[in-house]
């Protein structure tokens, strides 16, 4: 039960920012374009721009500390694909060295 609500959540999530993004823009401005409180305009830029570096630092944050077991018991790090040379490198996994 609480993996389809967390599913639900997660689908709904987006609609509800976007409505209350609609919202909050009709509030700053009349009809007729002037602006009636500057202070919540500069309010969700600065949101939105917080919300954009926390998102990618947690996605940093997850790639980070996501690794795969080995049948050995080691961690492994996904690599992704690079161009050495020329040449595509594929992506694959290589062993986190312990400490």
């Amino acid at each position: 039960m609480s993996g389809a609500l967390i599913r639900l959540v997660l689908f709904l999530l987006p609609f509800l920012l976007f409505l209350t993004w609609l919202y909050l823009v009709r509030q700053i401005r009349r009809g007729d374009g002037e602006k009636v409180n500057p202070v919540l305009e500069r309010l969700i830029v600065w949101g939105g721009g917080a919300f954009i570096l926390l998102f990618a630092l947690g996605l940093f944050l997850y790639g980070q500390s996501t690794v795969m077991p080995d049948s050995d018991n080691d961690a492994m790090r996904y690599v992704p694909a690079t161009i050495e040379n020329g040449q595509l490198v594929p992506g694959h996994y290589e062993k986190i060295p312990k400490r």
